[in-house]
């Protein structure tokens, strides 16, 4: 199943608390779903039209269980849906009449015959509804990518004029959205995973958050192990190219005037770096016979660094007096 189809049925179980979200809920439904015939005297009809059961099974219960109305309904393999079953659910002239004025969608004309109005704005003026028609957007025209994927929402609404007040309604519920175009379509979308998590929030889809932050969760714990393995892999990098400078430094020491030319304590260091090529200072300190710090070591190691230097570009002499801390 996926994580679309997993949101869908979680919010085809959510209760709207008032009948107000009830409308809501079904004025979304109807702006993606609903079509409207004329049947002569002015009367109208209302079809719902879906691919989706569980978006079917959602108008059927609203209908029926909250709204108390009779509806028809038929299931029907359609070409235009690509051979998919296809559910229908009617309701009849008067019911559909009553619907719309109540979402109002049509409201009393000048001559006694209503007038339709398009988008109301009316059934958003509270946050729970604005919550309810949110979710049945989502119902309706909604997708979500799987998080393991990558962030990313949708609702392909199809009028321009819908999408922004969709955007409009998503900003007054404290979600940010973008409108693009996609094949003569307008589509309202998200990609920030903080907005997709408030999203199914505001629905009421917790299952689906909770798997989209399991998946936010591992995600940072992965970048912060990767850039921890990459923090290390470049520690080791650099102690590595300073070993190798240090053993290089004790090898012209070596070759030029000869380890017994040094002090003690800078000879001891520097026959413990030609047999532990690769060790660290910490790890140097603790062979010392003396303890010392990881500073002091590499203040010594500064020192057989200089005297190499000095080597190289002069004539040999002996360092038996060369003071070390």
């Amino acid at each position: 199943m996926s994580f679309s189809s997993e949101i869908k049925q979680e919010l085809a179980r959510v209760s709207p608390e008032k009948d107000c979200c009830v409308l809501a809920e079904l004025s979304a439904l109807t702006q993606t779903l609903g079509s409207l015939s004329l049947q002569g005297a002015g009367r109208v009809q209302l079809k719902y039209t879906t691919d989706s059961p569980t978006a079917a099974w959602r108008i059927l219960w609203l209908l029926r269980h909250r709204l108390k109305m009779k509806v028809d309904s038929g299931v029907s393999r359609e070409k235009r849906f690509g051979g998919r079953f296809v559910t229908t659910v009617t309701l009849s002239t008067a019911d559909s009449h009553r619907l719309l004025r109540r979402m109002n969608v049509l409201k009393p004309g000048d001559r006694g015959v209503d007038e339709y109005q398009g988008a109301p704005r009316r059934v958003v003026r509270r946050i729970c509804c604005r919550r309810a028609f949110i979710r049945g957007m989502f119902l309706g025209c909604g997708s979500a990518a799987a998080p393991e994927k990558g962030y990313h929402a949708e609702f392909v609404v199809g009028e321009d004029g819908r999408a922004r007040f969709l955007q409009r309604v998503l900003e007054m519920t404290d979600l940010r959205a973008s409108v693009t175009q996609r094949k003569n379509r307008a589509v309202v979308y998200m990609k920030d995973s903080e907005m997709i998590s408030r999203l199914l929030v505001s629905m009421g889809a917790p299952r689906a958050l909770l798997r989209l932050e399991d998946v936010r969760t591992l995600g940072v714990v992965k970048q912060q192990v990767t850039r921890a393995l990459n923090c290390d892999q470049a520690n080791i990098s650099k102690q590595l190219s300073s070993a190798r400078q240090q053993v290089a430094a004790v090898t012209r020491i070596s070759t030029l005037a000869g380890l017994t030319s040094l002090k003690p304590e800078l000879e001891e260091l520097a026959r413990l770096r030609l047999a532990n090529a690769s060790a660290s200072m910490e790890t140097l300190a603790g062979m010392l016979k003396k303890p010392l710090s990881k500073s002091g070591v590499q203040h010594r190691m500064r020192r057989l660094q200089a005297i190499a230097d000095e080597l190289t570009h002069q004539t040999p002499t002996v360092y038996v007096k060369e003071e070390t801390p």
